[in-house]
């Protein structure tokens, strides 16, 4: 994935971008009316992208070369029924000049298929004089049989006066959420951000779910954190479906602030949420495809379902991954992962070494330094650091800051690239700007002996490793001052009975160990509830496959009725209805997936 995608070819002119967009989308529109797949695919440049979501293939994919999207045409476009593309009226065509990765017309549009409507984005170049594309993206976003009931297409509520709509309203809602008439069609396992978003989407959709938090309160699993942690990403990112955060919050939330307003949000959605509760037992009966889950309450009690779906939402990360090192029954002092530090309270005095560099690590020690406390961060291997204000200048600014677009408009356009692209994009046009940008903040680590990831960018690695990197809100700073010490290149080797040996063969003294190390696969928490075999059926979740796409994280497990969902609050709110839409249309009986035989570039099939 990190090989340098093409350039896109020939600068545009000076040609008007309305005058560029219309006249492929014309072009485009009577190439679809001829049902054409050689005249469809012969609008894209001989290298060009075409990325579906749901679209043409019921699925997340993505081709590349006129001669793979003429294949994956000539199989699904007279079934898809794609038609009507029409520039879309909030956000108008433009000219991007991205420096060294090119130049292009870029326009947004909506478009018709078969049994939905949805939105596109194309990346324009003028090979000659006829514009074609660099990268297509078509994302279907709504079912026109099923559409949402919000807007203009709201219900009406209740009608029969105050007092008797009241109790009918509350008698409605204690049935529905205990589910006194039946099963829900979707469990979700975790109410955090991601079962929270995909259960509000799925009730959009009438798709009856439940959602399962094992905790005594929907937003523990951020109230449990350490009493410093705030979100690295600025709010206009972390918005939920349907209900944004009030313009007087700050600018980075605190976690608890984040926790009440996840409790709130469940209950102003009408979201159906057992707390308290987890799976027993689990199995799934491959002739009815329904899965048979035994819930535990806290209270001891237990309550056998039926869904047709179970949605893992237990974070992008699974159990707390602690590793194994030798010595630990000798260590006189105190071991535990960054999943247990709530404070520096009871460590003041004491020296604290913290093994890894990722944000966890950054904001412990970051916390800890500010109390006074001795704290040595160990950094294995590189690791990419940079500002937030970087992030508000340059790497989000026109997207998701204080004058950006609406955030629908915002995430249409940040998720539009293919992900090959997009990396390319990043690191060539983007990253370099935020290193100059940052250059005395990174001049300042280096000195400090901090080792810098110079080859990657920070979604890059978001995507494909889970980690690696820092959203500086003030521990970089920290570490330059000396304030934070910093062993870089090195591992922890074993316990010694007063600290800590390094794989280099020196040691260091220490009375707590805290191992930011990070969490494992999502599928870690699947296989606890499913077992072995069926989690053996499915696919990596986390990671981009050879085809550009993420493993599994948005779209089929590999398993029926078995789906992972998770990733930031901006991923979170954008693919929650890209996972829903699926789920609905399988309920409908429309999910008819795309199976491809091995591509050129080896892509396997699916």
């Amino acid at each position: 994935m990190t090989d340098r995608i093409a350039d896109p070819g020939v600068q545009p002119t000076g040609t008007n971008p309305f005058e560029v967009a219309t006249s492929w989308l014309d072009r485009m529109n009577r190439a679809l009316d001829l049902a054409d797949p050689a005249e469809v695919a012969s609008l894209f440049a001989p290298d060009g992208w075409l990325r579906d979501r749901l679209a043409l293939t019921w699925d997340l994919r993505t081709f590349r070369g006129t001669t793979e999207i003429r294949r994956v045409l000539a199989d699904r476009l007279e079934a898809a029924g794609l038609t009507d593309l029409a520039l879309d009226e909030r956000i108008g065509p433009s000219t991007i000049d991205a420096g060294s990765v090119g130049r292009w017309v870029q326009a947004s549009f909506t478009f018709e298929t078969a049994v939905g409507r949805g939105r596109g984005l194309v990346r324009l170049i003028e090979p000659a004089a006829t514009p074609v594309a660099w990268t297509l993206l078509l994302d279907l976003r709504e079912l026109k049989d099923h559409p949402e009931p919000r807007g203009r297409r709201r219900p009406a509520g209740v009608t029969h006066g105050p007092t008797r709509s009241r109790s009918n309203w509350l008698d409605r809602r204690r049935r529905e959420s205990a589910f006194v008439d039946g099963d829900p069609a979707v469990l979700v396992i975790g109410a955090g951000q991601s079962g929270l978003a995909i259960a509000a989407r799925l009730g959009q959709l009438g798709v009856p779910t439940l959602v399962l938090e094992r905790r005594p309160r929907i937003g523990d699993t951020w109230r449990d954190r350490y009493h410093s942690l705030v979100l690295h990403d600025p709010i206009w990112a972390n918005h939920l479906p349907y209900l944004q955060f009030p313009d007087t919050w700050p600018r980075f939330i605190a976690k608890d602030k984040l926790a009440d307003w996840f409790e709130a949000y469940a209950d102003i959605m009408e979201l159906n949420v057992w707390t308290d509760s987890g799976v027993g037992t689990c199995s799934y009966d491959e002739k009815s495809g329904t899965w048979r889950v035994v819930v535990e309450g806290g209270d001891g009690g237990e309550r056998v379902v039926h869904p047709r779906h179970l949605v893992f939402a237990t974070g992008h990360s699974g159990l707390p991954k602690m590793p194994e090192v030798p010595g630990l029954e000798g260590f006189s002092g105190e071991v535990l992962h960054s999943s247990s530090y709530t404070g520096p309270e009871g460590l003041a005095g004491k020296d604290v070494i913290v093994v890894g560099a990722g944000n966890s690590s950054h904001d412990i020690c970051h916390d800890l330094a500010e109390a006074g406390v001795s704290v040595t961060m160990v950094q294995r291997s590189r690791t990419y650091v940079h500002s937030s204000q970087s992030a508000f200048e340059i790497a989000q600014k026109g997207l998701y800051d204080e004058d950006g677009p609406g955030t629908e408009d915002a995430d249409h356009l940040a998720n539009s690239m293919p992900l090959p692209v997009l990396f390319d994009y990043l690191n060539r046009h983007v990253t370099p700007q935020i290193r100059a940008r940052d250059a005395e903040l990174r001049e300042g680590l280096r000195r400090a002996g901090f080792a810098l990831d110079e080859d990657h960018s920070l979604l890059e690695l978001y995507l494909t490793r889970g980690g690696g990197y820092y959203i500086d809100v003030g521990a970089s700073t920290v570490i330059a001052e000396g304030r934070i010490a910093v062993r870089s290149g090195v591992g922890v080797d074993r316990f010694t009975q007063e600290g800590i040996a390094y794989s280099d063969g020196t040691e260091q003294r220490a009375d707590t160990v805290i191992f930011a190390t990070g969490y494992g696969s999502m599928a870690d928490a699947a296989q606890a509830i499913v077992g072995d075999e069926i989690a053996g059926r499915c696919k990596p979740v986390w990671g981009v496959e050879e085809e550009g796409e993420m493993n599994s994280v948005w779209r089929s497990s590999g398993h029926p009725g078995i789906w992972f969902f998770g990733g930031n609050l901006a991923f979170v709110r954008h693919f929650s209805l890209t996972v829903a839409l699926q789920i609905k249309a399988a309920e409908e009986g429309m999910l008819d997936r795309y199976q491809s035989s091995l591509s050129p570039r080896g892509t396997a099939a699916r």
